[in-house]
């Protein structure tokens, strides 16, 4: 196995860097820690295959090993083209199957220029937040800005997530649920089983169970990119005491957030009217952002949210791209046995839904 030190320039799948630290692992092996040509820190264990020490270029000078002229002519125009399609344009446009609308690239397209790429999407329902996510997903893989990509959403979605991968971007994630893990938990015992695959679809039920909870929290390579669907779901809420009331599922989006570089929260519902929830929910994206739900306001969020509604959206003549709605209240006519279930179920409801926003329980939304 190759020993590696402070200072050496390496490079690896998606990249090179230098070496800044080396941390011996528990495990056996060492953790390098890589500050890498694109200004981004990544953890790798010295024991991941295609990972090599570069020569530097005193070390090359002084051996005498010089490139012929038209390696570093070829060099140049290879990095010119990289760096075009790496600030320049959309590389996966031109290589997915899909029709994107503008919108959606314009989406994209504002994720892709912010700092960290981390944002909540919180478009209505049916303009396609799981393409503009997939997109931005497509478009840092093309850029070699990410590798290692982890999509969590709902059991009845992950079927639809891996399928829609597969066929709109060509890309196979693997679908983790028990079957799966244990399966990798037996063919690599000692390691993390999140570090045994690069591309991975999973339920937030599942992530929130304790064995795989506790995985992702002592995961030491971070995700490039992760994304929650449906991230409504991922509930904290502040007590009566001031202190913080975490859901398992929430935890399960600390746990990724605080190991991810981009990170994007899907959801058609970002702000159910509970201000400390939805707090906590935008805390994941940014922690340091607000220190209180208090100080969040509209101008403070546009670098971290996009909010587009259908009655928002038009075509380039003027038309609308959805049909208005029209609600219409119908009377219905109930049988003396119908009026009486209504009735019953109307103040079961009312009576227990009341008490239990009266106690604070935040699993009543």
């Amino acid at each position: 196995m190759t020993s590696f030190e402070v200072g050496d320039h390496v490079k690896f799948a998606g990249g090179q860097g230098e070496i800044t630290k080396i941390e011996d692992r528990p495990n056996g092996g060492q953790l390098l820690h890589v500050y890498t040509t694109e200004g981004q820190l990544r953890k790798l264990p010295s024991g991941l295959p295609h990972i090599e020490r570069i020569d530097s270029i005193a070390d090359r000078l002084a051996a005498k090993q010089i490139d012929a002229p038209l390696h570093h002519d070829l060099r140049e125009r290879a990095t010119r083209l990289d760096l075009a399609y790496r600030y320049d344009r959309f590389l996966s446009l031109t290589n997915n199957r899909i029709e994107i609308e503008p919108y959606q690239v314009q989406a994209a397209y504002e994720i892709l220029n912010s700092y960290d790429h981390r944002y909540l999407i919180g478009d209505e329902v049916g303009l396609g937040k799981t393409i503009e996510a997939g997109i931005v997903i497509e478009e840092l893989i093309a850029r070699e800005r990410a590798q290692r990509v982890l999509i969590v959403a709902p059991a009845p979605l992950v079927v639809q997530w891996q399928e829609e991968m597969r066929e709109k971007f060509d890309r196979n994630f693997v679908i983790y649920d028990r079957e799966t893990v244990r399966s990798h938990r037996k063919s690599h015992p000692n390691q993390n089983v999140w570090l045994q695959e690069d591309l991975i679809i999973t339920s937030i039920d599942f992530a929130k169970q304790d064995d795989m909870l506790e995985a992702l929290r002592n995961l030491d390579v971070p995700w490039d990119a992760a994304v929650f669907d449906e991230a409504h779901h991922l509930t904290a809420r502040r007590s009566s005491d001031d202190s913080i009331e975490r859901t398992q599922r929430y935890m399960v989006g600390e746990a990724v957030a605080e190991n991810s570089d981009a990170l994007l929260l899907l959801t058609g519902t970002p702000h159910k009217g509970k201000s400390d929830q939805f707090y906590f929910l935008v805390s994941l994206l940014d922690p340091y952002r607000f220190s209180h739900e208090s100080q969040i306001n509209p101008d403070a969020l546009d670098d971290l949210m996009i909010r587009r509604l259908k009655d928002d959206m038009y075509e380039t003549d003027g038309t609308r791209m959805f049909p208005e709605k029209n609600i219409e209240a119908l009377g219905v006519d109930m049988s003396p046995a119908e009026r009486k279930l209504y009735d019953d179920v109307t103040e079961y409801i009312r009576e227990y839904y009341n008490l239990a926003q009266q106690e604070e329980n935040c699993f009543v939304e």
